[in-house]
């Protein structure tokens, strides 16, 4: 952890400043121990130690903010990532269908060409949807109805339509 705070650039000066403060501290120590008879002396150095314990614990208080903006930080990052392979996960999604789309429209487009279907795994047209292979030749009769036998095939009908009772529903008791 305290790994990643040393990438911060403001960690790392808040660092070096408290190992300074820490050695001046020391050296302010070894100080006052040497001079043993002069108080006024140590009187200062136990004033620049004091005023140093307060900017140690003034640093010490910065590097703990540092450390829950790095673990702020952190999570949000950690959210985007998960974000980001989500998005990514939804456009290979997106993707796979829109394959799929086109290959249905292939196999529809060559069905109706009478060619097949060049991708089975897709959607396909029904049997009866796909226009069968007509017999080429010579229009025969077949082909065209005659006015009088389309009179003739009309009245048939009427008749058989009188000629048939009409259907009487029963009613449910």
């Amino acid at each position: 952890m305290l790994w990643l705070l040393s990438l911060i650039p403001a960690f790392r000066n808040l660092q070096n400043l408290c190992q300074m403060q820490a050695r001046q501290i020391e050296e302010l120590r070894h100080d006052a121990a040497t001079a043993g008879s002069m108080q006024d002396s140590l009187a200062d150095c136990r004033i620049r130690e004091s005023v140093l314990q307060d900017e140690a614990i003034t640093l010490r208080e910065q590097i703990g903010q540092l450390s829950t903006e790095k673990l702020i930080l952190q999570d949000r990052l950690d959210s985007s990532l998960q974000d980001h392979d989500q998005m990514w996960s939804m456009i290979r999604e997106s993707l796979d269908g829109e394959r799929m789309a086109l290959r249905t429209q292939v196999n529809h487009a060559v069905a109706r060409a009478g060619g097949g279907v060049p991708y089975p795994d897709a959607h396909q047209m029904p049997a009866s949807a796909v226009p069968q292979k007509r017999e080429v030749g010579p229009v025969g009769r077949r082909s065209r109805l005659l006015y009088s036998e389309a009179s003739a095939a009309h009245d048939r009908r009427f008749i058989q339509d009188m000629m048939t009772p009409p259907q009487v529903e029963e009613m449910p008791t």
